[in-house]
């Protein structure tokens, strides 16, 4: 199973550390999106407090981020990460995003990782409607999305703006009572390795 080959967890300084590297690769790469959603630290001290202020924001309820950690072989690797952002207990809304680094892409991790972030955000926080975009021609965002249960619900036209370029959006969405079958497939999984015993 993909959720074999990963776990989430809060944010830890001995694991925001490991954000140095990864920004300076995607600087490296001209890997834009990973750019655009790794922050620039210049050191271990940074990354702390970076790791601090992440468990601050999440104690205001007002945010929910977990790292994506290897497991196995990649044991305490930084895989990537899933956030909601923007917590609005008014409506009970929040925004998504998730980001994994090149080498752990391809493999389903960031679709598991999001299903596991819906199941706490649904059940553990009580947010009734998660939103999330992404750029058309990113469309293994967009699989990420329908993976996790997000129903598409519409195109913003060149709403983004990189340069010289412009980009409509693909804005999806889910409510806490869509389906959620990756559920049943745990539980199918659990009950056949019981029986075996």
């Amino acid at each position: 199973m993909t959720d074999s080959l990963f776990r989430l967890a809060h944010w830890q300084p001995e694991t925001a550390v490991q954000l140095i590297e990864i920004h300076q690769a995607a600087l490296r790469d001209d890997d834009l999106d990973l750019q655009r959603n790794t922050p620039e630290l210049a050191d271990a001290v940074a990354a702390a407090r970076f790791a601090q202020k992440l468990a601050a924001t999440e104690a205001e309820g007002t945010m929910c981020a977990r790292v994506i950690l290897g497991t196995g072989e990649t044991e305490g690797r930084v895989l990537g990460q899933v956030m909601a952002s923007q917590i609005e207990r008014t409506h009970s809304t929040a925004w998504i995003s998730y980001w994994l680094r090149p080498e752990a892409r391809g493999r389903g991790i960031a679709s598991a990782a999001l299903r596991q972030c819906v199941d706490i955000l649904h059940d553990e926080c009580g947010i009734y409607r998660l939103e999330l975009g992404h750029r058309v021609d990113n469309s293994a965002s967009g699989h990420v999305a329908a993976a996790a249960g997000f129903l598409l619900e519409g195109t913003e036209r060149q709403r983004l703006a990189y340069g010289t370029q412009r980009y409509d959006v693909h804005r999806w969405a889910r409510l806490a009572g869509d389906p959620r079958p990756w559920q049943r497939s745990r539980q199918g999984h659990t009950a056949s390795g019981a029986a075996g015993h």
